[in-house]
């Protein structure tokens, strides 16, 4: 970190910066491996809405096409 404190003007900015490193290493590393099983999903304050509304729409349509669905 300090040869990035002469090029980068804050210490947010360097950590920053290294974090967005890690993030593409760990996506990167996740690429290459063949038994990788994840899943991403998008983060942040409008993201949130839009996974619960996708998980609550996906619940009520696997509820109407369940065995016995409609039938009382």
């Amino acid at each position: 970190m300090e040869g990035l404190r002469r090029f980068v003007p804050d210490e947010k900015s360097v950590m920053d910066m290294v974090l967005a490193t890690q993030y593409f290493d760990t996506i990167r590393d996740i690429g290459t491996t063949s038994r990788a099983a994840t899943v991403f999903i998008p983060h942040g304050p409008a993201a949130v809405h839009d996974v619960a509304a996708q998980v609550h729409d996906g619940v009520l349509q696997a509820a109407a096409y369940a065995p016995g669905a409609g039938t009382k």
